[in-house]
Order: C-alpha cells, then structure tokens, then sequence
C-alpha cells in the first residue's frame, strides 16, 4: 500500500512523516 506524506504541529512542534492511508492519527501521535 502506498504512503502519504502528512504534516502536524503539535505544540508549536511541526512533525512528518510517510503514513499509510488506514493509520489513525491517534496512533501516529503514540
């Protein structure tokens, strides 16, 4: 399955990184 490039700012903190489509951003923040 592909990935998708996303990008979060968490607390003024901008993380990214290469999911795949069907992760919960839930456990993306883990």
């Amino acid at each position: 399955m592909a990935k998708i490039p996303i990008q979060v700012t968490v607390n003024g903190q901008s993380h990214q990184a290469e999911v795949e489509p069907r992760t919960l951003l839930v456990h993306f923040l883990r």
